[in-house]
């Protein structure tokens, strides 16, 4: 059996997001056979449990308390509360897990995303590199022999369930949770700069099989860009971290217009 998982914390309109992903994801029967887990804090539990109970998906919750004071550390720990995914009680259940974050619709079946070999990597869609969103943790000499395409987002991440896998994603999760504690504010991006300098320098990852599948719609693509929908599996509204008007606005479009 394979798992789907999101994370949902801090901003309740994520909520919204979150069930406008699931709606796509329940849209298309081939999906039933995948189990659908959200990561969320106490106090969204009975929010989520209201968006599966209209669903008819295999669905589950993984409760999360990262409560703190500072409204800025709250939504950094959100950002990379998606590498705690091995604390879930039942994830040996599964043999492949893909993430996926709030802001994606769900375009077709996605069964064909689990058939790709993974190969004790992590498999991301491609994203050209930017300096900052990807990376801010590289010297200039390192970031300019990087060619544009060696980079990645981490809205979407498939992997399998085994030790390697696990042992990477604690190393992931303990570098980021480090450096969080030395420095408290965030590199730009959250968790992203952090994890293209550890899977790059580490060499465990692949950003080409995936992205056939996926496709990002930024803050500066114009609708025309929703002609090449029906090419993919998985579409990212790709606008700033936290822009949840500007990714509500673009999804809602997309639902009317395309895959209604």
């Amino acid at each position: 059996m394979n798992l789907v998982y999101s994370c949902v914390f801090v901003k309740k309109e994520y909520i919204t997001l979150i069930d406008k992903l699931l709606t796509t994801f329940n849209k298309y029967p081939e999906n039933k056979n995948i189990t659908y887990l959200i990561i969320t804090s106490p106090n969204f539990e009975k929010d989520i449990k209201k968006v599966f109970d209209k669903l008819e998906i295999t669905s589950d919750i993984f409760l999360i308390d990262i409560s703190n004071k500072n409204e800025m550390d709250n939504i950094y720990e959100s950002t990379y509360s998606r590498y705690r995914i091995f604390e879930y009680p039942k994830i040996n259940n599964f043999k492949k897990i893909l993430y996926l974050d709030c802001d994606i619709l769900i375009l077709n079946n996605i069964n064909p995303i689990f058939s790709i070999n993974t190969n004790n990597k992590f498999y991301f869609m491609n994203e050209k590199k930017q300096r900052q969103c990807h990376c801010a943790l590289f010297s200039d000499e390192e970031f300019n022999k990087l060619n544009d395409y060696e980079t990645f987002t981490t809205a979407v991440i498939l992997f399998e369930n085994n030790n390697i896998i696990r042992n990477f994603m604690i190393d992931i999760y303990n570098s980021i949770k480090n450096f969080h504690v030395k420095y408290k504010n965030p590199v730009p991006a959250f968790d992203q700069p952090l994890t293209n300098k550890y899977c790059i320098n580490n060499n465990i990852y692949n950003n080409k099989d995936i992205t056939k599948y996926c496709i990002n719609i930024g803050h500066r693509d114009g609708p025309e860009i929703l002609n090449k929908l029906k090419n993919y599996l998985l579409c990212h509204f790709s606008t700033n971290v936290g822009d949840y008007k500007s990714k509500l606005e673009r999804i809602n479009f997309t639902i009317d217009n395309i895959i209604l």
